[in-house]
C-alpha cells in the first residue's frame, strides 16, 4: 500500500515530496526490523509523521514505540487527501501536534457518503408548489 500510495502521490505532484515509505509484510522482512532500520537513519532533530493503515494493525502497533520520540506523529487511517497535503507542505512550515490534529480533520472531511451528500433535490411537483 505505501508504495501504491507513494506512486499517486508522485503521478499527482512529481517527484518534489520528501516521504519515505517502509513496505511492511512484503519480502519477509519483520516490521520492527524495517522500523528499526528507518529510525536509526533518523536524525534526533529530524520530525517524522508516520501514517499507517488501520489503528490497532499491526504496523501501527509496531511504530507504537517510537512516540517517544520528540519530533515523531502517528497517525492511524489516512486518505490521498492527507498525503498530498503533507507532500505540498513548504520547507518553512512547522510540523507539529496542531498541525496533525488539522491534517486528520482534512482526512475526515474527505470521507463522505454520497448518497447522503448529495441528496436528489425535491420532486419537481414540490418544486411548482404542486401535489
Amino acid at each position: 500500500m505505501a508504495d501504491g500510495v507513494l506512486s499517486a502521490v508522485r503521478l499527482i505532484m512529481g517527484d518534489t515530496a520528501q516521504m519515505d515509505v517502509v513496505n511492511a509484510y512484503l519480502d519477509g522482512t519483520p516490521p520492527t526490523r524495517e522500523l528499526k532500520e528507518y529510525f536509526d537513519g533518523v536524525g534526533e532533530s529530524d520530525t517524522v509523521i508516520v501514517l499507517t493503515d488501520l489503528l490497532g494493525g499491526s504496523v501501527n502497533k509496531e511504530v507504537f514505540p517510537y512516540l517517544e520520540r520528540p519530533g515523531v506523529f502517528v497517525i492511524a487511517g489516512f486518505n490521498l487527501a492527507m498525503v498530498l497535503e503533507l507532500a505540498s507542505m513548504g520547507e518553512d512550515e512547522a510540523v507539529t501536534e496542531e498541525f496533525c490534529r488539522e491534517l486528520v480533520e482534512t482526512g475526515r472531511s474527505q470521507v463522505v457518503f454520497l448518497n447522503d451528500h448529495c441528496k436528489p433535490q425535491a420532486q419537481a411537483d414540490d418544486f411548482f408548489g404542486e401535489g
